[in-house]
């Protein structure tokens, strides 16, 4: 079962207690992707929750964030400013 992804604060944390080598091996396979144990086991349980790592799960979202505004501000219609008569006088320009 996949649950969708819904970020927010990292207050939740996720422990374990392993032997001396699985422990060992472990931080060697999170060192060698640039990443602290701490960050391969989030992408480890993300990926098993929700089917991505963590940083896929929230670059997708960010993503799907930004469409959805885009798509409400196409909605709306422009953001535009009125155009001054007097372009370049304002500011003491030509």
């Amino acid at each position: 079962m996949i649950i969708e992804f819904e970020p927010g604060k990292l207050v939740n944390e996720v422990k374990t207690h392993l032997p001396d080598v699985t422990d060992l091996v472990f931080k060697r396979h999170a060192q060698d992707a640039g990443m602290n144990p701490s960050e391969l086991l989030r992408d480890l349980v993300c990926e098993f929750v929700h089917g991505a790592a963590y940083m896929d799960l929230l670059l997708e979202h960010r993503r799907a964030c930004r469409e959805q505004q885009a798509k409400s501000n196409d909605q709306q219609g422009p953001n535009l400013r009125p155009v001054d008569g007097q372009a370049g006088t304002r500011w003491g320009g030509v």
